[in-house]
């Protein structure tokens, strides 16, 4: 399973959202991911993020090239609500939310995507309590991290630790 969360806030612009859809959409055409879901399938979902939370792609399942085109088409069209603050927290609870009514994978990987770190009130910590209940869900959880702010970088690296990886893009 694949779960894309993907960030629509206020610091993200136009360019910036391109970035992050264009990207994701070129890399399910890649050729680990054609083959990793044509030889055993995949199950993919997607979920807009800023300080609410909107699915883009319910669970779907993938088996073919096409399926991951039309995955792909439907990133890309997608006419994103973006709204203000960069809630990673509400992201991360969304996850597990999903997560929870997942099909039954034999592996479970979510990736975050975002040009800043966690900026929104009324949550307690940074993320770091919600990466520990996805590990223990048995997720891994990666960071696309869009280098337009200092420290980016650096705040998913600390949020995600050794269990996962950090993409840095520009």
């Amino acid at each position: 399973c694949l779960l894309l969360l993907l960030d629509s806030s206020a610091s993200m612009d136009l360019a910036e959202w391109k970035l992050q859809v264009e990207g994701t959409a070129k890399a399910l055409m890649s050729e680990p991911v054609v083959k990793a879901a044509t030889s055993s399938g995949l199950a993919l979902a997607a979920i807009e993020w800023s300080d609410l939370q909107h699915v883009i792609l319910p669970w779907t399942s993938i088996t073919t090239q096409h399926d991951l085109k039309q995955a792909g088409d439907a990133l890309v069209s997608h006419h994103r609500r973006g709204d203000n603050s960069t809630d990673v927290v509400g992201a991360l609870k969304a996850a597990i939310q999903v997560l929870s009514a997942q099909p039954q994978c034999s592996r479970t990987v979510v990736d975050i995507s975002s040009d800043g770190p966690h900026n929104s009130s009324g949550d307690d910590g940074w993320g770091q309590n919600e990466i520990a209940v996805l590990s223990a869900m048995g997720a891994q959880v990666n960071a696309l991290a869009i280098l337009d702010e200092d420290g980016v970088e650096t705040y998913y690296r600390d949020l995600i630790g050794t269990q996962g990886f950090i993409i840095p893009a520009t």
